[in-house]
């Protein structure tokens, strides 16, 4: 043990290798003449989780560095295998074969600006959940994913299951994809999204700054639609004769925050998605401002008749 420049470090010689600790930053480093491989540990891990050994064995000169910008797949822990995309092939590699390294430089904060996710490919995303752990996440041409082997592949003690990191990933997986017609009512997902990550009522985005952008209304209700379902349902709406649905001629959509009223035909010019939709609201309400309903147009022959 020596103290340099006030910080204290331990040394072993190890394989002919000297591996240095710093205590206080808790950087791993492996030195020799030719190359310096450096893995950054969160600093919440106690060092007696720690096996150098076994460090050691994972971070031996010549072995693969792995990460995002190698195109990185994913990690399945029962094989310890690494599956990585090379020349549009995936590669598997085992897990004594890689040496993990980040960029600290390149770590970001996960957040909603104006109701917009933005990710990029190959960099990192850490995020504070509301059960106070700041988890670390990355996005590749391939979507959000799980980087959870930075941590566990040197300590065993954060190989458990973590319910909140993989329902993250499939979360913005979901809103990543491309889908025909997507409601999401899930009150998980919905608290996330909203309560955690910080979207608010309307319009929102979620895409890569390299690709498609995926439009979105979140409703007062409490549900997330994608584009398609709801232009599909503004569709259908400006298609009908509401007077034929039983709406009186007095009535009015509110959708996004913007009154909207009927023609003297009985139809409606409402707007598709667009991100002047500013709030959550989608009613249908009468000269009173109570919500009101479409009624079965059969329903409102026979009472008509009837008088």
């Amino acid at each position: 043990m020596r103290i340099n420049n006030n910080i204290i470090e331990r040394f072993y010689t190890i394989n002919n290798s000297i591996f240095s600790r710093n205590i206080l930053s808790n950087n791993f480093t492996i030195k020799n003449e030719n190359s310096i491989y450096k893995s950054n540990f969160s600093s919440y891990i106690p060092s007696k989780f720690i096996n150098l050994n076994k460090i050691t064995q994972k971070m031996i000169i010549n072995r693969e560095m792995i990460d995002f910008n190698s195109g990185i797949v994913s990690f399945e822990y029962g094989a310890n295998n690494f599956y990585i995309e090379k020349d549009g092939m995936s590669i598997e590699i085992p897990i004594s074969e890689v040496s993990p390294i980040i960029n600290e430089d390149n770590v970001k904060t996960l957040e909603v600006i104006n109701n917009r996710l933005t990710l990029s490919p190959n960099t990192y995303y850490k995020f504070k959940h509301a059960d106070g752990i700041e988890r670390l996440y990355g996005a590749t041409n391939n979507g959000f994913k799980t980087i959870d082997f930075v941590d566990s592949i040197y300590d065993e003690s954060k190989t458990s299951y973590d319910q909140t990191l993989f329902d993250t990933v499939d979360i913005i997986n979901e809103l990543l994809r491309d889908s025909s017609y997507m409601i999401i009512s899930s009150k998980k997902s919905i608290n996330f999204l909203t309560n955690e990550l910080g979207f608010k009522p309307g319009y929102f985005e979620v895409g890569m700054s390299t690709g498609k952008t995926n439009r979105y209304f979140y409703l007062d209700s409490g549900r997330i639609i994608n584009d398609k379902a709801f232009n599909n349902q503004i569709y259908c709406l400006n298609s009908i004769n509401h007077l034929e649905y039983g709406v009186p001629r007095d009535a009015k959509w509110i959708i996004g925050g913007i009154e909207y009223k009927m023609n003297e035909d009985g139809y409606f010019n409402l707007p598709y998605l667009n991100s002047g939709l500013t709030s959550g609201e989608f009613k249908l309400v009468n000269s009173e401002g109570k919500e009101i309903h479409l009624k079965n147009p059969d329903m409102v022959k026979q009472s008509e008749n009837v008088k």
